[in-house]
């Protein structure tokens, strides 16, 4: 599968995990990827390789957040990939977080994409860039 926001996903919730709507399919070989919850499906039991990149817009700086992370979310567990933004300065930036992970899933397991902007007690929520995507394929 490879798939890509649609449309900007704006205003993240502060503290919340946001699932990330990776609506737009740029490939997806048997239909195991559902636009409409943003959720993989493994068709068969084995080791996928998944990529993750989320592209952040207007990233809470200074007084408001001090990190992000995107987690792989998957039937057997989840796998996290935390960044600090603590240095980032005044206003607001742009920043790229990326990773991959290689899971274990059994026929039928799902995975899915989220992310949270945490340790704030500011309001100044985030956007994800249209040029974020997730991609995965099953290895062996």
């Amino acid at each position: 599968i490879r798939d890509r926001n649609a449309s900007e996903q704006s205003d993240l919730a502060i503290n919340s995990f946001v699932t990330l709507t990776f609506a737009t399919e740029i490939s997806d070989t048997n239909a195991d990827y559902d636009t409409s919850n943003s959720t993989f499906t493994a068709p068969v039991t084995g080791k996928y390789h998944f990529d993750v990149s989320i592209r952040v817009k207007n990233m809470a700086t200074e007084d408001s957040a001090t990190y992000y992370y995107w987690i792989l979310s998957t039937s057997n567990r989840s796998y996290y990939n935390l960044s600090s933004v603590n240095e980032l300065g005044s206003g607001s930036a742009s920043f790229t977080f990326s990773g991959s992970a290689l899971v274990d899933m059994d026929a039928s397991d799902t995975a899915s994409v989220s992310i949270i902007m945490g340790g704030t007690s500011g309001s100044s929520p985030s956007d994800i860039s249209v040029d974020s995507y997730w991609s995965g394929h099953l290895v062996c």
